[in-house]
Formats: C-alpha cells, sequence, structure tokens
C-alpha cells in the first residue's frame, strides 16, 4: 500500500510545478520547448519566436496577449488552434498571467 501511493504524489508534485507562475517567457521554458515551438509554431523563424516572446513578456493581461496573437500571430503562422503544440504554447503563456 505504501508503493501504491507513490506515483499518486509525484503526479501531484509534477501537476504543481506545471501550473507555477512564469514571471518570463524565455526563461519558463527549456531547450527542447524552444525548438518545438521555433519549429512548429514560427515556421523556423527564431527571430519572430523571440520577438513575439518579447512582446508577450511585455503584456499585463493574459487577454491583451491572446488578443495580439490572435489579431498577429496565428493567422501570420498558420496556426492550427487545436494541434498540441499551439495548446502547449498557450498553456506556457497563461502560466505567465496566473
Amino acid at each position: 500500500e505504501q508503493y501504491a501511493s507513490t506515483p499518486d504524489k509525484a503526479e501531484s508534485v509534477a501537476d504543481k510545478l506545471n501550473k507555477s507562475k512564469i514571471l518570463d517567457l524565455k526563461k519558463g521554458m527549456g531547450l527542447n520547448q524552444r525548438f518545438l515551438f521555433t519549429n512548429d509554431l514560427f515556421s523556423g523563424d527564431k527571430n519572430a519566436f523571440e520577438s513575439t516572446l518579447t512582446k508577450l513578456n511585455s503584456f499585463d493581461s493574459i487577454i491583451e496577449a491572446k488578443a495580439y496573437l490572435s489579431s498577429d500571430i496565428e493567422s501570420a503562422f498558420d496556426w492550427d488552434l487545436e494541434s498540441s503544440t499551439v495548446v502547449q504554447f498557450i498553456s506556457l503563456l497563461e502560466r505567465k498571467f496566473i
């Protein structure tokens, strides 16, 4: 019984970490995520990715950040809003504003 409960504890710790606040999007993602987002969401354009992160970091609310993505980024890079990469990116963005 003691060992059966261990995975639940590990899972809840991971959940807590995934919900913790991010102060800077550039620092809040790992190297693999950076490559994934740059390649999948920004067609390999590192400059566009970096400038988008800078712009998103400057906003004071999630509403402003999502409006910027909707108006300037999603259509420019033809994002599939249901793709797992977009969902992961938005999830990361939401952690900045919790």
